[in-house]
């Protein structure tokens, strides 16, 4: 009964340390060690069948490790250089990036997660106008001023439109708006403009003035993102805390500002730690949503395609240009090579994708 039991015991063993992803080699180092105690013990038949048992177990761990092992990724082999390594990845804090970062942080432990300030500053700003009733009410009257104005002779004082997608990161041109509007509502007619009917400007916009107060309220929050904005645009570093607090107290007057200045404060604080004296590291992804921006407006019409060759013109967008490096490239690269990398990375575009199914079912 004592062997069945270390005979249960030595082929679970062997079946754990095989399909959990530890090394063969101590796998097969321990399964002989007990292969020999087991047949010291007991020199039977039946002790030599388990032994086999245990022996085809680990050849198939064996095989196992060797066809899913990974390779190396390629950060770990850029890593591996004496002269640049990778330090830190930006992103935003959303829920399809979120999973993927902190797998990649687990992989990677020696690049840091770096999170985007623009959106963090964005997350904070909602959840100040969020609960600020005066806010709602805004954004409802500015609304019913654009449809009561757009086609009229006041069509240029419209309010802009808060975008679907990511509305608390626009919101500096709605208020904005709201100022400037409200600053040529005081001005009254000593603008010199005949063809405006200041009785109508007065009549759809003069709702303006019940806000002043909250406009105040509202530029001081945005003022306070745009100031941590603007210093985090040469880098998160260890006194970027101590730089921007004076700053941010002589902005901050309001409750909601200095709020919102407390929680900056603290964030950086959070991404700032434990880096070198003398580092930097990046805290925005403004760069490359600059880079993506440019990259679609070169696309123009030719965007509902997906990713296409025309991805390569990013590296002709933000490269210095000289007329020896333009010579070059085009020495050095064929337009043969071009469609090969296209091919290999790319694949078939949607459109193209989409004319060859359409061809194929189109019937006469």
């Amino acid at each position: 009964m004592t062997l069945a039991v270390l005979a249960f015991a030595w082929l679970l063993g062997i079946a754990v340390a095989s399909f959990s992803g530890a090394d063969p080699a101590a796998t097969l180092a321990a399964a002989g060690l007990l292969a020999v105690v087991s047949f010291a013990l007991r020199p039977r038949f039946g002790t030599l069948a388990l032994i086999a048992a245990g022996c085809v177990l680990v050849f198939a761990a064996g095989w196992r490790y060797e066809t899913t092992v990974p390779e190396p990724s390629p950060i770990a082999r850029f890593n591996e250089g004496d002269s640049v390594r990778l330090r830190a990845v930006v992103s935003d804090e959303g829920t399809d990036l979120k999973r993927a970062m902190e797998f990649f942080h687990r992989d990677h432990p020696a690049v840091r997660h770096q999170h985007d300030l623009k959106h963090k500053n964005a997350l904070l700003l909602k959840k100040e106008l969020e609960g600020d009733g005066r806010w709602g009410e805004f954004v409802k009257e500015a609304n019913r001023t654009k449809l009561g104005t757009t086609q009229t002779s006041l069509a240029f004082l419209n309010p802009p439109g808060l975008k679907t997608k990511a509305r608390y990161m626009n919101l500096d041109t709605l208020v904005s708006w709201g100022v400037r509007t409200l600053n040529y509502l005081d001005a009254g007619r000593t603008v010199a403009d005949p063809a405006v009917d200041h009785r109508k400007v007065q009549e759809k916009l003069g709702w303006l003035r019940s806000y002043r107060q909250d406009l105040k309220r509202w530029s001081e929050l945005l003022k306070v993102a745009q100031t941590t904005e603007k210093a985090v645009q040469g880098g998160v570093h260890p006194l970027i805390c101590d730089e921007l607090r004076p700053q941010l107290r002589r902005q901050a007057m309001t409750p909601a500002a200095q709020r919102m200045s407390r929680n900056i404060l603290a964030f950086l604080k959070t991404q700032s730690s434990d880096m070198q004296a003398d580092e930097r590291l990046i805290g925005s992804s403004e760069v490359l949503e600059s880079i993506i921006g440019r990259y679609k407006r070169l696309q123009s019409c030719h965007s509902k395609g997906g990713m296409t060759a025309m991805l390569l013109s990013i590296g002709a967008m933000i490269g210095q240009k000289t007329r020896l490096t333009i010579v070059n490239a085009l020495q050095q690269i064929r337009t043969v090579d071009v469609h090969k990398w296209c091919q290999e990375h790319l694949g078939r575009t949607l459109q193209s994708q989409r004319r060859l199914v359409l061809r194929a079912t189109k019937t006469g």
